[in-house]
């Protein structure tokens, strides 16, 4: 996340102007921290400390602002469930309570289920179906299902029934069995096709091929086996005879599938009503599909019963389940439980044979919402990350850390993952240690992003660094679950990579849950956090410390900030506020302060008064002559006699002169620590301008009012490292004002104005400099009109395509206001209608300047002037449909000030993550592409924004656009990748 200084709807459009292409910040490193390697939950409980809860902000006078979900969280973050009472989230993966089974039979594939319900996972909880009998939620036993069942069928069996030599098992053979153990003879090529066979694997297939070196008189032998979807070879080793290579491929398909297939000895088969029951909340806890053969391999390791071979055939019958053929397998997903009809839908599926699934984390709060927690990343206030510690599964995984370490490094050669996949989870090697994480980008110039699962960090790393995930090391769940720290939406956005909240990183803490904070639709749990030792709440100590850190007033370097002139100087020194949310709390707390002050002076303060040997670096409350506000302000100068003092009001820039002995100085640490650790609001800066005029203060307040916001924008450094800048205005008229320009320009008229230089056409000109400056090469396409709103990175943005050349070159306009553009349009035809041709003098033709002008089609648009050659040819362009063209100077008429209000509408654009196939899109592809876009509306999702390489003030919007009119969605970038026009990048 970036925090910069955000440019206002009024001005937005002026960035484009200086607007330039920023380069990513650079990853931060990866820390890995555990936390101590004992049960705290059983040797020492979460204190009850005393509750803090979220109020308004003791420094801002308004109501607290809402908690803003960011799209970066919802595309990393895996599902998370909580148990912890009124939390308005999931708390634990849904559990079916099942029919009787004479119901059961009669259920159709695409019914609804009979009762679906979330609960907690604490014993004896009582959870009623839509009949009103009630099941025992007894998840803390797994067996605890069979062991009723087994006991059911026990007391089912009198002595009258039985004669002897029947058995428990005789009468209940079709629903519990006893599963026979594969036997092996010890010839690998023999027990391979006996094991796919006894398992239904399919045929299976030997393939040998033979190798010579150059130096070698016989040939080496490698051997290759199919079984079904799975592939063996012999290589790399190698054999003499094939014979040889046949037994060590099939060895090792047999000890692969074996680990995959192999049942377990006298297991019970489980009932169909277990199925229904266990399989969904097991699938929920998997972002992804998941494949049949570790379902299969989970069930038993959670449960110690067998699945029957027919255990699809049964969980297909439950609405919530997606079961779908894949590479000669089978995989499985949960459906959303608030949407069945996602059942029967096809899944979006990009898995390899070998891939296996992570099950998410489920974060257990005590009975008083609490638990132990430690931080293993912060990413803002709305996002950190935290594991549960203290409790047997982390101990377990703990554990499986230190086997996976043993593992990987003695088999990483053999595991480096041979096709990486997006969604798919690996063990990488980070700074020498071995980490699961899941793939969040496809492999691009041998990089992948991948997200760390157990620590919720987000890391960039080469593909040769990813490793084959092996079914042991994923059977505990991903260790990482996000917070928000409950209270501090007010800084959230301005938290963003805080120092204080990186301090937090790698430090345990008691973390409380706050149901009352959550809503049904965040990711992030809301919490407050408390020192173990302490038990302060380290959510009210960051409200003050980010409060402050937000406040520094930071300038774009190589772009535009929105500024405020709190001072100017007549050398040429200027100094700025930037006005962010640190800079409001600010102010209000000195008025807060002031109001105290005003009605009941502290004058005990004033005693002892200041003097040069006590004044250094201290900062006193002084009232400003000014602006009449009392400011914070140091001392920087002393008369010879000691009575009077030079004070800087740091906030403003500006200097006084005090008298030491009647003016009234309160010591800023007596009144407030923390306004003394604010820093300086005013900014310095020089005016950049060849020639200061004399009367330069004037002319300068003039144009930058203190109250009235301007762009500033730095070109270069002095050696004091002070900024020289130039600034930028929009007057009420909606002509574009370079404010350096206009100064320089009006004293150049002034010191000429009683010689030809004072003539009118002399004038023009140099007003013309004075609204564009150099606008001739850097205009926007969009001219002096505002710039339309822009969604957030990653989030939906419904555009209509009025034009189009090719997915590189196509103009949207943003549907939102498609009604206003076309009550504009009526509205012109009808003020112009009469209207011929107006000629207007060329020296009136100003680039960036708006007209009207009458198309070939007769209707008449908004167009902007971007270059202008000679009155028979100006380069134009259709602000509001995204057409370039040359007119006349006939053509264009000045256009009336009513439609200057209202944003330009095209928008340049390009498909996001697509080239063409070939050097450049030829004509085929451009008329293909015309074909699916032009006169089209889509739902487009904003990927990036990046500067257009002809026109520089421009910015173009990479899309991906989703054709939503049929039923199934279409995504026009696999169209075009289908169709042989382009491929991805």
């Amino acid at each position: 996340m970036f925090v910069d200084a955000q440019v206002s709807e009024k001005t937005a459009h002026i960035s484009s102007m200086v607007q330039k292409q920023k380069t990513a910040a650079p990853k931060k490193k990866v820390r890995i921290t555990q936390a101590p390697r004992f049960n705290r939950a059983v040797t020492q409980p979460p204190p009850n400390t005393t509750k803090w809860r979220p109020k308004r902000n003791p420094y801002v006078g308004a109501p607290r602002k809402t908690y803003q979900q960011s799209s970066r969280l919802s595309a990393v973050s895996h599902n998370q469930f909580v148990s912890g009472g009124g939390y308005a989230r999931p708390r634990v993966p849904s559990k079916v309570v099942v029919p009787e089974r004479s119901e059961f039979n009669t259920v159709k594939h695409h019914s609804p289920p009979k009762e679906l319900t979330r609960h907690n996972s604490s014993p004896d909880k009582m959870v009623s179906d839509t009949n009103g009998s009630t099941t025992i939620d007894d998840e803390c036993s797994p067996l605890s299902s069979t062991m009723r069942r087994i006991s059911k069928i026990m007391s089912g069996i009198s002595m009258e029934r039985d004669s002897g030599n029947s058995s428990p098992t005789t009468e209940f053979a079709s629903n519990y069995k006893i599963v026979q153990e594969f036997a092996k003879t010890g010839d690998p090529i023999q027990d391979i096709r006996n094991f796919a066979a006894y398992h239904k694997l399919g045929d299976v297939e030997v393939k040998f091929t033979e190798t010579r070196l150059k130096k070698s008189k016989v040939a080496h032998c490698h051997c290759k086996i199919t079984v079904g979807q799975h592939k063996y070879s012999s290589y790399p080793e190698d054999f003499y005879d094939k014979a040889a290579s046949e037994r060590h491929a099939c060895q090792k398909a047999l000890d692969d599938l074996m680990t995959k297939y192999s049942k377990r000895k006298s297991l019970l088969l489980s009932s169909n009503d277990d199925i229904i029951e266990r399989i969904p909340p097991m699938l929920e806890k998997h972002n992804n599909a998941v494949w049949m053969w570790q379902i299969e391999a989970d069930y038993i390791d959670m449960y110690n019963e067998q699945l029957p071979a027919d255990w699809l055939q049964v969980i297909d019958n439950n609405p919530h389940v997606s079961i779908e053929k894949c590479l000669g397998g089978y995989v499985l997903k949960h459906c959303n439980p608030d949407d069945v009809l996602q059942k029967g839908k096809k899944l979006e599926i990009s898995l390899n044979v070998g891939d296996v699934s992570v099950p998410c984390n489920t974060v257990n709060f005590g009975e008083n919402n609490r638990l132990y927690a430690l931080i293993t990343a912060a990413h803002s206030c709305y996002e950190v990350w935290c594991q549960q510690c203290g409790t047997p599964e982390y101990e377990r995984f703990l554990r499986l850390t230190e086997k996976m370490e043993v593992f990987y490094n003695n088999h990483q050669g053999e595991l480096v993952s041979p096709v990486i996949t997006l969604g798919s989870c690996y063990v990488i090697q980070q700074d020498g240690g071995w980490i699961r994480a899941r793939a969040l980008s496809l492999p691009h110039d041998g990089f992948v992003d991948c997200f760390l699962i157990d620590y919720g960090e987000e890391i960039h790393i080469p593909i040769e660094t990813m490793y084959v995930m092996k079914r042991e090391f994923a059977l505990e769940q991903a260790q990482a679950f996000v917070c928000r720290l409950a209270g501090l939406e007010e800084v959230g956005e301005a938290s963003a990579d805080s120092e204080h909240l990186t301090a937090l990183v790698g430090r345990e803490f008691v973390v409380e849950i706050i149901p009352e904070e959550s809503s049904s639709d965040e990711i992030a749990i809301p919490v407050v956090v408390y020192d173990i030792t302490t038990g302060a709440s380290i959510n009210e100590e960051l409200i003050s410390l980010l409060t402050v850190e937000s406040a520094v007033p930071v300038l774009d370097k190589s772009g535009v900030t929105d500024v405020y002139v709190s001072n100017i100087e007549s050398n040429g020194d200027v100094y700025v506020q930037v006005r962010n949310f640190g800079y409001t709390c600010l102010m209000d707390l000195l008025k807060s302060i002031s109001d105290s002050i005003i009605k009941n002076p502290p004058l005990d303060l004033l005693i002892p008064r200041p003097t040069p040997g006590t004044s250094r670096d201290r900062l006193y409350l002084v009232k400003c002559n000014v602006t009449q506000r009392w400011l914070r302000a140091t001392i920087i100068d002393w008369s010879p006699k000691g009575d009077l003092a030079q004070i800087y009001f740091l906030d403003i820039g500006n200097t006084q002169v005090v008298s030491v002995a009647n003016d009234r100085m309160y010591p800023l640490d007596k009144l407030s620590e923390v306004l003394c650790q604010y820093p300086p609001q005013a900014v310095k800066v020089r005016f950049m301008i060849e020639k200061i005029p004399s009367d330069f203060v004037q002319r300068a307040e003039k144009l930058l009012p203190s109250d009235e916001r301007v762009l500033l924008k730095i070109s270069s450094y002095d050696n004091e490292n002070v900024a020289w800048v130039e600034f930028f205005k929009r007057m009420s008229d909606g002509v574009l004002v370079f404010i350096n320009k206009s100064i320089s320009v009006e004293a150049e008229l002034q010191s000429f104005s009683s010689d030809v230089c004072g003539s009118n056409e002399t004038r023009k000109r140099l007003m013309n400099l004075v609204q564009f400056g150099d606008a001739t090469k850097t205009v926007p396409s969009g001219g002096s009109l505002k710039k339309p709103d822009l969604p957030k990175m990653g989030d939906y943005f419904n555009v209509n395509i009025p034009f189009a050349v090719n997915p590189w070159n196509f103009f949207v306009q943003p549907l939102d206001s498609f009604n206003e553009l076309t009550a504009l349009m009526a509205d012109m035809q009808e003020y112009y209608k009469d209207l011929q041709f107006s000629p207007v003098p060329i020296e009136d033709i100003v680039p960036g300047k708006i007209y009207a002008s009458k198309h070939e089609d007769g209707k008449w648009y908004r167009t902007s002037v971007l270059k202008v050659i000679h009155s028979g040819s100006i380069s134009v362009f259709y602000c509001d449909f995204g057409y370039y063209t040359n007119l006349t100077l006939a053509q264009l008429v000045p256009l009336d000030a009513k439609y200057m209000s209202f944003p330009y509408q095209a928008l340049k654009a390009k498909i996001a993550g697509i080239k063409p196939i070939k050097n450049k899109w030829t004509m085929e592809d451009c008329d293909i592409f015309n074909s699916l876009v032009t006169k089209k509306q889509f739902v487009s999702i904003l990927v990036n924004i990046e500067k257009d390489e002809l026109y520089k003030s421009d910015i173009v919007l990479l899309l991906l656009l989703i054709d939503t009119s049929s039923e199934e969605d279409i995504n026009i970038k696999e169209v075009l990748i289908a169709r042989g026009i382009a491929t991805s990048v």
